[in-house]
């Protein structure tokens, strides 16, 4: 509750009905199907990082069991932030950083196909250990909207000016990858890895608060209920594309190769009308019921403790 609405996520996390569909056709055998299918029920898949664990059956779950680590940390991270924040900031920034010293020492490879033995891909970009910086570095964005709060209060052309910047920076950085070409070669082989895969975490730092703010042009724009409900299907859509495809590749292996700008935007079409079923009939209504499980938690145990209140009075 302590977000801005426009930076609060928009959802609980994902899993279980997407991860396993179809989970039988993706299992290599029936100790894959048991073991790995676990880790996948579990949510914890993307926490091995070898590529036939985090890439096993819906290969795109991965982001889920990786979002699930850091929803398990933000109790953690939240106490005292005000105070702390900083501080977790660079702790969290020195155990990447130690990842990437470990990684360029061991030599590990890069990313492969085979999908054998521990490499950068998995250790920085997939395990959320490394990945936690760029979590916590989101929550610190709450610093930057803040002091923004204060500074642009009745400046919509300057707030217009400011959200255009961050907008052409972000842009900037995901074609050019400008950190990489700083610093490309003190950071070694495993550093531009992670930095070619996570580094636009600096630039989306500053591109969610002042679109937060949701005082310029293009965030007015942006706050379209169109925009809005494909931000709220977008992750549907992400895990379920694959899926979709790889049924399709199984079946009909040569319409996928030979699709014409018709056929691939009745694909997409079709992805995202499927996307919205599922966010709607399904996430939707999940939602609602945890959420009123969790606020009929929080009235009971309110009720317990006004209940108590004539004892303690008493004592």
């Amino acid at each position: 509750q302590a977000l801005p609405e426009p930076m609060r996520p928009r959802g609980l996390p994902r899993g279980g009905s997407f991860t396993f569909l179809p989970l039988a056709s993706f299992a290599n055998s029936a100790g894959e199907l048991f073991g790995v299918g676990l880790l996948n029920l579990f949510m914890i898949h993307g926490w091995v990082p070898l590529q036939s664990v985090y890439f096993s059956f819906n290969a795109v779950a991965w982001s889920i069991s990786t979002e699930f680590f850091f929803y398990l940390c933000f109790p953690i991270l939240i106490q005292n932030w005000e105070r702390t924040w900083a501080l977790k900031l660079l702790l969290t920034f020195a155990v990447l950083s130690s990842a990437v010293l470990w990684a360029n020492w061991m030599q590990l490879p890069g990313y492969s196909g085979e999908g054998k033995g521990l490499t950068t891909h998995g250790l920085l970009y997939i395990s959320p250990v490394a990945r936690l910086f760029e979590f916590v570095l989101g929550m610190s964005s709450i610093q930057l909207w803040r002091r923004l709060q204060r500074f642009q209060k009745g400046k919509p052309l300057f707030a217009t000016s400011l959200e255009i910047a961050v907008l052409i920076l972000t842009i900037a950085w995901l074609l050019k990858q400008p950190v990489i070409i700083a610093i490309g070669s003190i950071v070694g082989r495993s550093g531009r890895d992670y930095f070619v895969h996570c580094g636009s975490a600096f630039a989306f730092a500053l591109l969610i608060p002042v679109m937060a703010m949701e005082r310029g042009f293009i965030s007015k724009i942006l706050s379209a209920r169109a925009f809005v409900l494909l931000g709220e299907i977008s992750f549907s859509i992400y895990l379920l594309h694959q899926v979709i495809l790889r049924c399709i590749g199984s079946r009909f292996p040569l319409i996928l190769s030979n699709l014409s700008p018709m056929g691939l935007s009745s694909l997409w079409v079709a992805i995202i009308l499927i996307a919205y079923f599922v966010w709607r009939y399904i996430e939707i209504p999940c939602r609602n019921f945890l959420l009123r499980k969790w606020d009929g938690k929080k009235i009971e145990n309110s009720q317990l403790s006004s209940g108590d209140e004539p004892l303690k009075t008493a004592a």
